[in-house]
């Protein structure tokens, strides 16, 4: 019975120190619209704000007070990582044409997406290993194949 006691208090002890070490996944929140520099350098001065809603979407804010300009916000918060990435792009219209773009594209956002999407299609290190594990299996079948013949 006290063997008992003394195995059921050490697990609920190694279970309760484990468990603070675990911590919950935090995923990565993006927010807002992606302007890539492709899409910039798309834009050309007078053009109307339809032509304009065509080639970088709805703004993320259109403010009525000032119709003639408006902001695209993106926001890329990573996990734990306390610093966030914050993008602006400010497009200025006059009579309705667009007269100036300003701000910063948000260019490395593509390979963000391909990173997040698919985190190993990026580190070279997961495709050597990936390549090495496809040619030991094909060498197991190039073996069994002459293994077969020679048969």
């Amino acid at each position: 019975m006290l063997k008992l006691l003394t195995r059921t208090a050490l697990i609920a002890t190694c279970v309760l120190a484990l468990s603070g070490c675990l911590r919950p996944y935090k995923m990565d929140i993006q927010q807002g619209n992606i302007v890539t520099q492709d899409m910039i350098d798309k834009l050309k001065p007078g053009m109307s704000q339809r032509e304009v809603r065509f080639v970088l979407g709805s703004p993320m804010i259109e403010d009525p007070f000032h119709a003639n300009r408006w902001d695209y916000a993106y926001v890329l918060k990573k996990g734990r990582d306390p610093n966030v990435e914050k993008r602006v792009v400010t497009v200025l219209f006059e009579d309705g044409k667009l007269a100036s773009v300003d701000g910063t594209a948000a260019v490395q956002v593509e390979q963000e997406r391909e990173r997040l999407t698919n985190p190993k299609s990026l580190d070279p290190t997961k495709a050597k290993k990936k390549g090495r594990f496809k040619d030991f299996w094909q060498k197991v079948k190039d073996k069994a194949t002459r293994n077969k013949s020679g048969s």
